[in-house]
């Protein structure tokens, strides 16, 4: 009887560590401020894909232990495997007249005295893997951290979490009770509109009178495109 709860006891555990979530995000040019909409996030574990929206964010269904995979047009793409689902940012390097490389953060990496995790490329460059509060992970791809890294950090923290209020309250369930759309036509209004830090925090701002405008210029956009699957990918192409 005792082996029976044990091994019960060890198969829900197992089960709590798969278990899949959704992982945000945001993905932002590196040593600028330039968010990257358009961009393929691909979890390779799991076979899935989804494409980062016009502010740069991104979710996609994950389990730690996943490999992710941040590819787009004139970047070099960058592969990240999952050791936690917080909130990532990832920065993606413009491609150069040089060989490709892939940076991979894992956790077999030397934890440095400021809460970062540095960890060496496979052409031997280096991956800065910050973990401080807010719950937001970022790569800066570098070896020295200085002030001014620092500052932004603490910046796109800030920032990390005034988005996740946002979707708080820019989502599915909410936006039910504004537009007479649903499912994947919903999803790409969704997609299309959310507002950006600077709109959403204007004091001007109206959240009704942004919906109502935001869906009244939505119906203008042919309806197969508006229902489409592929809709991130055919509003990019414009």
């Amino acid at each position: 009887m005792r082996l029976t709860a044990l091994a019960i006891l060890f198969l829900f555990t197992t089960g709590l560590t798969h278990a899949q979530s959704i992982l945000k995000g945001r993905v932002m040019e590196l040593h600028n401020d330039v968010l990257l909409s358009g961009i393929k996030v691909e979890n390779q574990t799991q076979n899935i894909s989804t494409y980062s929206d016009p502010h740069g964010n991104f979710l996609i269904k994950a389990k730690k232990g996943d490999l992710l995979c941040f590819s787009g047009l004139n970047y070099m793409t960058d592969t990240v495997y999952l050791t936690s689902l917080k909130y990532q940012v990832i920065l993606l390097q413009l491609k150069l007249n040089q060989l490709n490389e892939v940076q991979i953060s894992t956790g077999d990496a030397n934890v440095g005295s400021f809460g970062h995790i540095v960890t060496t490329g496979p052409l031997g460059s280096h991956t800065v893997q910050y973990q401080e509060g807010g719950g937001v992970t970022i790569k800066i791809f570098d070896s020295h951290s200085d002030a001014k890294k620092r500052e932004k950090i603490e910046r796109l923290e800030r920032d990390g979490e005034k988005d996740r209020k946002i979707r708080e309250v820019f989502n599915a369930q909410n936006l039910k009770n504004y537009v007479p759309i649903t499912g994947q036509e919903l999803s790409n209004f969704i997609f299309k509109y959310t507002p950006d830090i600077k709109t959403y925090y204007d004091k001007k701002f109206n959240l009704s009178l942004y919906i109502n405008e935001s869906y009244q210029d939505f119906l203008k956009i042919p309806e197969e495109k508006r229902r489409s699957t592929t809709f991130s990918q055919l509003n990019n192409a414009e």
